[in-house]
């Protein structure tokens, strides 16, 4: 639980201290527990995207994220766009007709 979206950021130096070389060519991703308007505590994750089961300890855990269809958008461009990108996927899905229905992922390729 982090106390704002931007704190996220704080959490990647504990993944990559861990993973070590591992992590080095790991794309990172963020995983969303909660509705992108909620202010306050933030149910987030931080990791990155490996090939395969890994031993991992602390406050870490390896998982295989579940398979879903997704609305996805690729944004170019600075982070603090994102809010815009947000209500612009949002905006989509209603007019599409569709739901949110489970966390948030957000991967980040550059």
């Amino acid at each position: 639980v982090i106390g704002s979206y931007g704190e996220i950021g704080r959490l990647y130096p504990e993944v990559y201290a861990q993973l070590g070389p591992k992590a080095a060519t790991a794309t990172p991703i963020a995983v969303w527990y909660c509705p992108a308007e909620q202010q306050g505590e933030i149910d987030a994750e931080a990791g990155v995207l490996v090939d395969g089961p890994m031993e991992v300890g602390g406050r870490l855990r390896c998982y295989q994220l579940e398979e879903a269809q997704v609305a996805s958008y690729t944004h170019h461009g600075s982070i603090e766009q994102f809010s815009d990108v947000y209500s612009r996927l949002t905006r989509w899905m209603e007019e599409s007709g569709w739901q949110p229905c489970g966390p948030c992922r957000e991967v980040y390729l550059q």
